[in-house]
């Protein structure tokens, strides 16, 4: 198999453990055994277990990234359009992980090596957002941080409360869009 084919294999087997099973027993000799490779080769794509959770993490904004992007590439005329755009991509990326990928950044955080990527993701993903909604919305740039930062805020929450099944998918992609929309038009507006 090719190194990047392995490496993708690798990643959907350690997301099918930690989904079924969590981060506790994930590791980088249980990941080879069920994957059926040796522990060498999940060591030459990894390194340490840390490295395993950032790459998982990493595929899974990967992923939310590329369909947002694609999206509002394809029809993202509109202020109401990219936010529906914007809350698809995240709602849907958060439903086909589950609970997993929560866990996953939970499990980063007691990692001294990776203390500082869930803070940097973070910020990397609230300037998609104004990246995203720059085409349709001059938002001043001194609002733009704490008015993106809301966004996302809402829009974890909003998805956590899809995922857990508190609040149906549709719902959770419409009142994010809702508030992204009343957000950015009152940044706006001033």
């Amino acid at each position: 198999m090719a190194k990047g084919e392995r490496r993708q294999q690798l990643l959907a087997t350690a997301f099918d453990m930690v989904r079924r099973d969590g981060t506790d027993t994930l590791t980088l000799a249980t990941l080879a055994e069920q994957a059926g490779v040796t522990k060498p080769i999940t060591y030459e794509h990894f390194g340490t277990r840390a490295g395993l959770l950032l790459a998982l993490y990493r595929d899974y904004e990967e992923r939310q990234n590329a369909a947002m992007h694609a999206a509002i590439a394809a029809s993202g005329r509109t202020l109401t359009e990219v936010a529906e755009i914007v809350a698809t991509a995240y709602v849907d990326c958060a439903l086909t992980s589950g609970p997993a990928s929560e866990e996953i950044a939970a499990t980063l955080c007691a990692y001294e090596e990776t203390k500082d990527f869930l803070q940097a993701s973070r910020r990397a993903c609230i300037a998609g957002y104004a990246g995203a909604f720059s085409a349709v919305a001059a938002v001043p740039p001194e609002r733009s941080e704490a008015l993106f930062s809301g966004i996302l805020g809402a829009t974890e929450a909003l998805a956590r409360s899809a995922t857990s099944g508190q609040i149906t998918r549709e719902t959770a992609i419409t009142t994010i869009a809702q508030i992204a929309v009343g957000a950015v038009k009152e940044a706006t507006s001033r």
